[in-house]
């Protein structure tokens, strides 16, 4: 059964790391931290902070994309090229070759992170700020945690729809989990208490909120070890609650 799985991981790898998003993806990155560098001398003061305020909000949103068109392209390019029915077809459960998937998937998404640290901390290096401070490398694994999460969510989409349909709801599910606490912090007074009620059923659930530290990065209110844990527990229990659902669902039947 390990191996099985391993072979999955190092194919979907493989297909990842040739794939025609991969380097693009690594340039996008790169081209929004030299924007950064630029934007970084608008300001009066606290370069390095602006820097790395746009550094980490564009590895967000490049990662997350990414994350979503591969978390659909693994398994829809595998039903286009008829793939799925040999590999299924063989001693192979639907779960294992799912969890494969995403194995894969966080391995080549590793390396970008690295990569993408590697540029800021060239830059940092550039600009004469030494080295990454530790809230800020502490910034970095949270936004990668928040990939993970958006590859998984997209790989449940992706293993139970079609691929127009997964892009669709991952896309909306991401923006929701990152509006549901400012959504939540700014409801009007005059909204039902039904609303409201709702509001903060979906802002306790589901709020991407959590991972983003951006606003902490510099400060004397960066979130302590305690809250830290309870973040990164978080994480792996939506990573965990997706991955289980698609392995669930897709026990005893086709993918779709």
């Amino acid at each position: 059964m390990f191996r099985i799985w391993l072979t999955v991981t190092y194919e979907t790898y493989l297909r990842l790391l040739r794939d025609r998003f991969f380097v693009p993806g690594i340039i996008s990155g790169a081209l929004m931290a030299g924007f950064a560098t630029i934007a970084s001398t608008w300001g009066v003061e606290e370069y390095d902070k602006i820097l790395t305020d746009i550094c980490l909000v564009s590895f967000h949103l490049t990662g997350v994309f990414i994350a979503i068109i591969w978390g659909t392209k693994t398994v829809s390019d595998t039903q286009a090229e008829g793939s799925i029915e040999v590999q299924l077809a063989s001693p192979i459960s639907r779960p294992i070759w799912l969890l494969g998937k995403f194995s894969g998937i966080t391995i080549i998404l590793t390396i970008l992170a690295s990569i993408y640290m590697i540029i800021l901390q060239g830059i940092l290096f550039f600009h004469s700020y030494g080295l990454l401070r530790t809230d800020v490398f502490i910034s970095l694994l949270f936004v990668f945690l928040l990939w993970l999460i958006i590859a998984s969510m997209t790989i449940f989409f992706a293993s139970i729809a079609s691929a127009p349909i997964a892009l669709f709801s991952s896309s909306c599910l991401w923006l929701i989990g990152l509006l549901s606490q400012p959504l939540y912090q700014t409801i009007s007074s005059n909204a039902t208490s039904w609303a409201k009620a709702s509001v903060e059923v979906l802002a306790s659930i589901w709020n991407l909120h959590l991972f983003n530290f951006s606003s902490f990065i510099m400060t004397s209110s960066f979130p302590s070890p305690t809250v830290l844990f309870y973040r990164l527990s978080l994480g792996i229990i939506y990573v965990v609650f997706f991955l289980s659902a698609s392995c669930l669902l897709n026990h005893r039947k086709d993918i779709k």
